[in-house]
């Protein structure tokens, strides 16, 4: 009998994750059914496959596996240095976030422990569920508190809110934690107010953000209570609008005046393009860096405009194929 040699056989088994990759595999994934297979051939196999089961296909989308994977952490059978995930799918609730406050804690736990490698993550958590003024047992600060550790975060989605994380009433002195993501590039955020002095100094804060959608927000077109000067954002690539079908879309509703989000992001980009072009006569095209892409809804489609977005969206940040939506341009050029 020929046996292959560790490392052929380990070879084999990274093949097993494709490039470019999702987020996360879900638990139904034929990738995910391998490897949970693999585990159970030898024990060379298992270390091999567990490993990348951790690093790859962590889809928390219950209580159940959410208990499963911070007890497997506190009880030091992860090695977070040798084991860690790069993608994160988190949706531990089962309802308003007061109602378990233990998951508050447990996600306290555990999101420190993977920060330096997850680079990739997906929420689905009602943080609106329970605002700062009822917040009696200190939920919110044991949130905000584990969300602001990931450093070493590249791409994130939440998929119900703008990552609401607020812990004062009054909120305005808060920056939205994801601002505090030094390494962020691609951010897709539900309903934020982005006329909101919070939303618009986050941006200014993210000068590696390259993809940026916005799904039924508002203030697209209102102007500030406040002197708002376009943030710079040198690298970023495309802003994405993203509505259900159903929802009225007037292009020229869509104005870009100076003072507004959409004016001060288009002089932003021409800002950045502006040298670029310089040897040229043309004028750098705006039309494909801001679009518009409405969410397909079905004839016997039972959602509201609410779920039928955030449950899209939620989809297809998982499987990474968000941030390529080929929208309406805005603007004509």
């Amino acid at each position: 009998m020929v046996f292959l040699p560790p490392e052929v056989i380990l070879h084999i088994i990274n093949c097993l994750i494709p490039s470019p990759h999702p987020v996360v595999f879900p638990p139904s994934d034929p990738v995910t059914h391998t490897l949970l297979s693999l585990t159970l051939v030898s024990r060379f196999t298992l270390t091999a496959a567990r490993k990348l089961l951790i690093k790859h296909c962590l889809y928390i989308d219950c209580t159940r596996r959410f208990n499963e994977i911070t007890s497997l952490k506190r009880k030091s059978e992860i090695n977070p240095i040798t084991v860690s995930p790069i993608g994160l799918f988190l949706a531990p609730y089962p309802g308003a976030i007061d109602e378990s406050p233990k998951i508050a804690t447990d996600i306290r736990f555990l999101l420190p422990s993977i920060k330096n490698t997850l680079t990739r993550l997906v929420i689905d958590i009602p943080l609106r569920s329970l605002y700062p003024e009822d917040d009696e047992i200190s939920v919110r600060p044991k949130l905000r508190a584990a969300f602001l550790e990931l450093i070493a975060l590249e791409e994130f989605c939440s998929a119900q809110d703008e990552l609401y994380l607020a812990t004062d009433p009054d909120g305005s002195s808060e920056p939205g934690v994801w601002s505090f993501w030094p390494r962020l590039k691609r951010l897709a955020l539900y309903n934020p107010d982005v006329a909101h002095i919070g939303f618009l100094e986050g941006l200014k804060k993210c000068p590696k953000l390259t993809h940026l959608i916005l799904t039924r927000s508002d203030g697209l077109v209102n102007f500030p209570d406040f002197y708002f000067e376009h943030p710079g954002l040198t690298r970023l690539e495309r802003v994405t609008i993203v509505n259900s079908v159903r929802a009225r879309f007037d292009k020229d509703q869509l104005v870009r005046t100076p003072g507004t989000f959409l004016g001060e992001i288009e002089l932003a980009f021409r800002a950045n393009n502006s040298v670029a072009n310089a040897a040229s006569d043309e004028e750098p095209c705006f039309g494909p860096f801001c679009t518009y892409f409405q969410v397909p809804a079905s004839l016997n489609e039972e959602k509201d405009d609410i779920e039928l977005c955030q449950d899209w969206v939620c989809r297809r940040a998982i499987d990474g194929s968000l941030w390529d939506l080929n929208g309406m341009p805005i603007f004509d050029r």
